[in-house]
């Protein structure tokens, strides 16, 4: 309840207020209480699917866009994140792909390339926060960006 409620109050003074559902829709927060219900108590806000670029994103990200619907969420599309750039045969593959099953994936909403220096996991964010982040993210998701990804 505080945390919908700290949610609700920051997107009435920001543009954009992004909620990161750690591990996934279907990590428990509680006993009997996931990611994905924590995002439906969220009524009113999209979810962002984020995929990895590489071998194994196209059946784990179709699987995780069928379960947000499933669980009534308003997916407003897939960000791939860690993209090495052209000449990665695999990860443009499967950007191709997600291109050509918007019925099964939605939008690609991002792009997100491999950032020197950035170790989320470490706690490494300072490359992310230097960089104009919004040139990744397609128009549909904030509305305002003047240049869909180059990716």
């Amino acid at each position: 309840a505080d945390a919908k409620r700290i949610i609700v109050e920051e997107s009435r003074t920001h543009d954009a207020v992004i909620v990161e559902g750690a591990g996934g829709l279907m990590v428990p927060i509680l006993e009997n209480y996931f990611m994905a219900d924590f995002a439906a108590d969220l009524a009113g806000f999209r979810t962002v699917i984020v995929a990895r670029a590489g071998l194994g994103t196209m059946n784990h990200t179709i699987l995780t866009v069928a379960g947000a619907r499933a669980h009534g969420l308003d997916v407003a599309g897939v960000v791939v994140c860690g993209h090495p750039g052209r000449g990665h045969l695999c990860e443009e593959t499967n950007l191709d792909f997600f291109r050509r099953q918007r019925e099964r994936v939605g939008n690609i909403a991002g792009v997100i390339p491999v950032i020197p220096g950035l170790d989320v996991e470490k706690g490494c964010a300072e490359p992310l926060i230097l960089d104009d982040c919004r040139r990744f993210f397609s128009k549909e998701l904030f509305g305002s960006l003047e240049d869909e990804t180059a990716i």
